[in-house]
């Protein structure tokens, strides 16, 4: 859908994901009014974002009333409302960039592109650019068939805003659609690089990993990116991912051990190989195939095994994020939140309803201390060649 493309904040990617699966059900005139009402609560959120930004003097009363009508029509979904009321407002506050932002938006979903380019032009070439002006630009070029200048509309954005998450990500979802997964996967991992607490990337990074013989990275990201987004469709597509990723880490099936091997016959000089090799070590752990019990067992023997061999030289949040819940209790109940419904959904409500205070335990601390990766972290090697086969564009 074209629709993923809209201005929006990263918080608002689940839900854009849950809600395209849904839409695939329904039929067309049931799928027109939840793409309207979805629509609509994007205009409010990022209505409401702005209203703490770009807020210096207003130059007279009358411009600021008619800023806060536009707005009102923009949130009530009345687009042609809003930009003659914005138009109005920008006729007597023509510096005041924060009109032409909203004029822009309104636009935008008006579809009048040319119109909105010119604005968004206007309000980049100012002080009061952010890295959403950049996208909502881009996007506007996008819908127009502009394929390269949105391309270099996300470059530019990047050049200005180098740690935007949201940009790389938007840059990388154009390479996918472009079927570059190379610059696309490279545009991910230089976003969870440059921002790892933007946790798409971290989404799109190990959903691309886990379609290749370097399971380890997908296995990693899932799981950093199931813990910064937990209760989401997508999450349960994440879960579900990694333990197709423990499958083929420990598969019977000698050719898919073959392509994974090779893929690691570098040695223990880096992080990814040092991460295989202790998980190849403990490789007998899951002979009697992969169970909630033997998957907790092999991730504390690995964090054992780790601490005493990897740790001080590949410090790593994720790992030391583990470690603590091995050590105040929790790890049991943490592997259950990752994998319990996944594996055994009966089995999982009745370990809870045994085991309740634990749960109860664990979600607490979790959401008191959640996981935050750090720069520090990334030990990706970024060698993307021959990952996949595809044509260039």
């Amino acid at each position: 859908m074209y629709f993923r493309r809209t201005y929006c904040y990263g918080w608002l990617m689940p839900f854009i994901d849950t809600f395209a699966v849904i839409c695939k059900m329904m039929t067309c005139t049931y799928r027109f009014l939840l793409i309207t009402g979805f629509l609509f609560t994007n205009i409010i959120y990022c209505i409401a974002q702005g209203q703490g930004q770009n807020q210096g003097p207003w130059p007279n009363a009358e411009s600021q009333k008619l800023y806060y009508k536009g707005r009102d029509f923009l949130t009530a979904g009345q687009i042609q409302p809003a930009i003659n009321t914005y138009e109005q407002a920008m006729a007597l506050a023509p510096d005041k960039m924060i009109i032409q932002r909203d004029l822009g938006k309104a636009y935008f979903y008006g579809k009048r592109y040319d119109e909105a380019i010119k604005v968004l032009e206007n309000v980049i070439n100012s002080m009061d650019a952010d890295d959403q002006v950049y996208q909502l630009l881009a996007d506007c070029r996008h819908a127009k068939g502009e394929n390269k200048k949105s391309r270099n509309t996300f470059m530019e954005g990047i050049e200005r805003f180098p740690n935007s998450g949201l940009l790389y990500h938007e840059l990388g979802k154009y390479y996918e659609d472009e079927g570059n997964l190379d610059d696309a996967l490279d545009m991910w991992l230089e976003g969870i690089q440059k921002a790892p607490a933007y946790h798409i990337n971290y989404y799109e990074a190990a959903h691309t990993y886990m379609n290749t013989s370097r399971v380890i990275w997908g296995i990693l990201y899932g799981e950093i990116f199931v813990n910064m987004e937990s209760e989401t469709l997508r999450s349960f597509e994440v879960r579900k991912m990694i333990m197709d990723g423990y499958g083929k880490l420990f598969s019977s099936n000698p050719a898919e051990l073959s392509e994974i091997r090779r893929a690691y016959s570098i040695g223990t000089a880096d992080f990814e190989s040092a991460v295989y090799n202790t998980y190849m070590k403990l490789a007998p752990i899951m002979d009697g195939g992969i169970t909630i019990e033997n998957l907790i067992i092999l991730r504390t023997r690995f964090l054992i095994e780790w601490n005493a061999h990897f740790a001080d030289t590949f410090p790593f949040t994720l790992f030391a994020y583990e470690d603590a819940m091995v050590r105040n209790g929790n790890f049991d109940a943490y592997n259950q939140f990752l994998f319990g419904k996944i594996v055994n959904e009966m089995g999982y409500k009745s370990w809870s309803k045994e085991h309740a205070d634990a749960i109860e335990r664990f979600q607490k601390d979790h959401e008191a201390q959640p996981l935050k990766p750090v720069a520090a972290d990334f030990y990706n090697d970024k060698q993307i060649a021959h990952l996949f086969l595809q044509t260039k564009h």
